[in-house]
């Protein structure tokens, strides 16, 4: 599965935030994320995530606000607290993906349909599908109830999740 690491970064874990983070440093780590979203976005929309506008005016309103925060020692705790705040939306969203992804990924008129854009791919397919479903435990984890709930009535959860 491509991983795509915006430059400054090696690896995608290096872009999440840490208490520790000065912010600057958040304010670089919120821009390569806003930058990796662009990036991301069309590989993202064949899976039916479409909610790019609203997260997008989030981290536009996190990165302000750092920004602000850069001059204004005041707003530090605040932009500091927001980050995390867009942060935690960020993968909440994730998680929601690898769950709905995984069995998109197996849709056999969605097959059909990636089929004619890249023949060959079902190999890729599965291989995504199975790295997905190793994280589902996980992805679960992460959740609240109200998702999961709202997941397990739009068919996503196995029978026990």
């Amino acid at each position: 599965m491509l991983v795509i690491v915006p430059p400054g970064f090696t690896d995608p874990a290096e872009m999440q935030p840490h208490r520790d983070d000065s912010i600057a440093r958040l304010l670089e780590k919120m821009e390569a994320k806003l930058e990796r979203s662009f990036q991301t976005e069309g590989a993202l929309r064949k899976f039916g995530f479409t909610d790019f506008e609203e997260r997008r005016a989030e981290w536009h309103a996190v990165i302000g606000l750092l920004r602000c925060a850069l001059s204004d020692e005041a707003l530090a705790e605040d932009a500091r607290i927001e980050a995390f705040r867009v942060q935690a939306n960020e993968t909440r969203a994730g998680a929601i993906w690898m769950l709905t992804a995984e069995q998109r990924l197996r849709d056999p008129l969605l097959r059909a349909h990636w089929r004619t854009e890249q023949p060959g791919i079902d190999e890729s397919l599965d291989a995504m599908a199975a790295k997905l479903d190793e994280a589902r435990g996980l992805a679960l984890g992460m959740l609240p109830g109200e998702d999961i709930e709202r997941l397990r009535e739009q068919g996503f959860l196995r029978p026990g999740e």
